[in-house]
């Protein structure tokens, strides 16, 4: 009741923001994400995935209107992220104002290459929100915001499907879910016009087919097709998830009753990569190479991402550690005084940034709790899935490669399995020890942002 009435509340307000197409359209597609996710479950779970994205879609229309009112109110062309206004909108008019919508389209694709920095996949989906908007006479920013939306809580159910392949109840997954979807990273980026979350979206449904015990052709090509479909969005991102197809084999051999079988089929992907990693080998360094040069932090004062990445191997896992953590200190995101930064891009809408400072550093220390006791680490083996564990690993790769990058929505994908870490080991806390553990947590905490006032400025 408390989700329809907020439905309610959020669809007048935006008829009244914007107008009632507007309106109509947001809850059209509302309609749409939860018809996909009733088509997709079965039974009880079928009941809290609707919720999942009933609730994560509200969230993030609420959210993005609270954004719209402030970006209209202060006159500002764009809102949070550059990016969006730089590249993404003023080019979806482009290709909007070039001709029809399906020779824009195969145009676009027809020019692709793959490993070429382009972004036919994204733009894709742009330029269809964008084409309902001009058909529909809706607000145009919301629309392509909406691009977005819609796709954002399906990040949420398939966290709620980890956490069950994992061995945590339906309620118990059901509730992690949306913490991690509201409190994370993950709700800051869920209706912004940029592609992360659709990547994240993408990253999340190959890792959860690694969890598929028996070995398909059908798992394995659906691998092969979001690792494709990845490029057309971010090639870098792209090119890294290919390692999910030996991960998947890997697992496939240690489960699968066809052992024989398998080991053929993983003999002739191999050989298939290799081959092809060695052709594109040039093209692929040169993509890591740019990646690394556009993304290291020179153009912040401190350079902090860039001094850290100036240390041997260590400095490389405190930049890993720095970025998650951020923003430091937890409000720094809210004026361009302390970042000297537009204001369009500093502001108070950056809330749920600092919100997920918080629950970052909460995933942090009890990871560390973690991994410095040895009763705590005994106590979750039994919750720890081969999978899951292979993902850790890997994602500490991504984690590594992506070291020089100052964008935690580069990584949310991975970000994912940190946060299922953290809820196993909360999980087998005692009472007393979550209590001291938690006290702890908030007071380093503190003593964190104090750290970022003094040595990161921040006043």
């Amino acid at each position: 009741m408390i989700t329809i009435f907020f439905s309610i509340i959020g669809f007048v307000l935006l008829a009244e923001i914007a107008n009632i197409s507007t309106s109509f359209l947001y809850l059209t597609f509302l309609l749409s994400g939860i018809g996909v996710v009733a088509l997709a479950f079965r039974s009880e779970e079928r009941r809290l995935a609707i919720k999942i994205y009933h609730l994560l879609f509200i969230a993030g229309m609420i959210y993005a209107l609270m954004c719209k009112v402030y970006m209209d109110y202060h006159n500002y062309d764009h809102l949070l992220v550059i990016d969006s206004m730089n590249v993404f909108i003023p080019m979806t008019e482009y290709y909007l104002k070039s001709g029809d919508f399906f020779d824009t389209i195969f145009d676009i694709w027809s020019e692709y290459r793959f490993l070429a920095r382009q972004m036919p996949g994204y733009y894709s989906v742009l330029i269809f929100f964008g084409k309902l908007a001009e058909v529909f006479e809706t607000d145009f920013h919301l629309t392509l915001q909406l691009s977005t939306l819609f796709f954002s809580p399906f990040i949420g159910i398939v966290i709620f499907k980890l956490f069950k392949k994992n061995g945590f109840d339906e309620k118990e997954s059901y509730g992690n879910s949306l913490i991690i979807s509201i409190c994370s990273i993950l709700f800051f980026y869920s209706s912004l016009i940029l592609r992360d979350s659709h990547i994240a979206l993408l990253y999340l449904f190959a890792i959860y087919l690694t969890f598929k015990k028996e070995f398909s052709f059908l798992t394995l090509s659906g691998i092969f097709l979001i690792s494709f479909l990845t490029t057309t969005f971010r090639v870098e991102s792209g090119i890294f998830i290919f390692i999910l197809i030996p991960l998947y084999l890997f697992l496939s051999l240690q489960f699968s009753r066809k052992k024989v079988f398998v080991l053929f089929v993983s003999v002739l992907v191999f050989i298939g990569l290799m081959v092809f990693g060695n052709e594109k080998q040039e093209e692929v360094e040169s993509v890591y190479e740019r990646n690394a040069e556009n993304y290291i932090e020179t153009d912040k004062g401190e350079g902090v991402i860039g001094n850290l990445s100036s240390i041997p191997v260590a400095g490389d896992l405190f930049a890993i550690i720095y970025n998650f953590v951020l923003p430091l200190p937890f409000w720094s995101g809210w004026s361009p005084k302390i970042r000297e930064f537009r204001a369009e891009a500093y502001n108070i809408m950056k809330f749920p940034q600092s919100i997920s400072a918080m629950f970052h550093w909460i995933v942090l220390f009890h990871i560390f709790i973690w991994l410095v006791f040895k009763d705590v680490r005994k106590r979750t083996y039994e919750y720890f899935s081969k999978p899951l564990v292979y993902n850790l690993f890997v994602g500490l790769i991504f984690f590594y490669l992506q070291a020089t990058v100052i964008a935690q929505r580069r990584l949310m994908g991975y970000y994912v399995m940190f946060y299922i870490l953290f809820f196993i080991v909360y999980r087998v806390l005692t009472l007393k020890e979550k209590k001291q553990f938690m006290f702890l947590t908030v007071l380093s905490f503190i003593f964190l942002q104090i750290f970022g006032v003094y040595y990161l400025g921040g006043l």
